[in-house]
């Protein structure tokens, strides 16, 4: 999840943005973008220098090009990519729901969540449902 649109088209690449031009689009398969209400705890704010020097990264490592990493590490050519080991000892520690983060491809001020959705279970306070005001579109987690 994003803070806003853009942030989240950007992340899976379906904007592009120039420095001295407005954001457009690329022809890609089709993306869906709503609105999503909700309560999550138990969320490590990765864009906390201190929780970063906690868990011994920083937000070079942590918005750097990680797909290159991975495709050297599936390819047998590189270490598991530091993110990759960080997500999943978050995921293995029961007691995190999700990530926040600021993404790489839309800096200043976004934020996105990675959010573990089989953490949500009542009777939790963390939810997550989709915010439609003309009562369409029915979802909710849990």
């Amino acid at each position: 999840m994003a803070s806003d649109p853009i942030t989240a088209l950007k992340e899976v690449l379906a904007v592009i943005q120039h420095p001295h031009a407005p954001p457009f689009t690329i022809r890609t398969h089709p993306w869906t973008v709503f609105a999503v209400d909700g309560i999550l705890t138990d969320v490590i704010d990765l864009r906390d220098s201190e929780i970063q020097a906690a868990l011994g990264t920083n937000l070079q490592e942590l918005t750097g090009d990680w797909a290159y990493l991975q495709e050297e590490f599936l390819t047998g050519l590189g270490p598991i990519p530091p993110t990759q080991i960080l997500g999943q000892a978050a995921f293995n520690c029961r007691a995190v729901r999700g990530l926040q983060y600021a993404p790489a491809k839309n800096v200043g001020g976004a934020s996105a969540v990675v959010v573990f959705a089989d953490r949500l279970a009542r009777p939790d306070p963390s939810y997550l449902e989709v915010y439609d005001p003309h009562e369409m579109l029915h979802d909710r987690h849990p």
